[in-house]
């Protein structure tokens, strides 16, 4: 089984990703973790040009898509493929759809999307969008004690997150495999109880032996996926 996490900054995505790995493996399944940017060696030294060496600040328009993209593609061909023809299950913090919404606040140039939409991979089964008061979450984000890495995103405004996070729902919401989720009205634990541990279940048939389907994105957002539908927990 593929589940992604999604959600602008701050939004709680590695302590639920943690609960989730810890239920997986304690029935007996093998759980590996991955990440956009980082996941892969390639991906870790993707992440620290993009947020600390570099930053994404100081870059041209479209190099850091140019980054990102590279990231997904070695996520997919050397992690996240892999681990799912293997049998383990993969939770990944974000994924190819993070880069259509953070994508909206800056210039991408149209070859580079085009070619996240050919590139895609693996669509998940489950994807878990986290949302909340963006003032919050970015609060949460830019006050960690142990990364640094918040100061190297351009993105790093209120006002942009909260359009990050409209572009989230717009993109996700019309699909059975979302699970939308509000972490302002409940503490992690009863979040994951009540809404994610159930939409896994669910995916999974009881038995949790689904396998990510591949899918080009340009399809998924024309809907050729089944049931235009989604949980919307608020």
């Amino acid at each position: 089984m593929f589940i992604d996490f999604e959600g602008i900054d701050g939004s709680g995505k590695g302590t639920l990703i943690g609960m989730l790995k810890d239920r997986l493996e304690g029935l007996g399944r093998v759980v590996v973790l991955g990440k956009e940017p980082g996941g892969t060696p390639l991906g870790e030294l993707v992440r620290s040009i993009l947020f600390h060496s570099i930053k994404t600040q100081n870059m041209a328009p479209s190099v850091c898509d140019c980054l990102f993209l590279a990231d997904h593609i070695q996520h997919v061909e050397t992690l996240v493929k892999p681990a799912l023809a293997a049998g383990s299950d993969v939770i990944s913090d974000r994924y190819a759809f993070s880069q259509f919404a953070y994508g909206t606040e800056r210039v991408v140039h149209p070859m580079i999307e085009a070619a996240y939409r050919d590139l895609i991979g693996v669509v998940p089964d489950v994807i878990v969008l986290l949302v909340g008061t963006p003032e919050h979450l970015l609060a949460r984000a830019q006050g960690r004690t142990t990364e640094t890495h918040q100061e190297g995103k351009a993105w790093n405004h209120a006002d942009v997150q909260a359009r990050i996070q409209d572009a989230y729902l717009r993109l996700l919401m019309p699909y059975a495999q979302t699970v939308v989720v509000d972490t302002d009205v409940l503490p992690p634990e009863a979040l994951f109880e009540n809404y994610i541990w159930p939409a896994v279940e669910k995916a999974g048939g009881g038995g949790m032996g689904v396998v990510g389907q591949r899918c080009d994105l340009s399809e998924f957002v024309a809907g050729v996926l089944p049931s235009p539908t989604a949980a919307r927990v608020m």
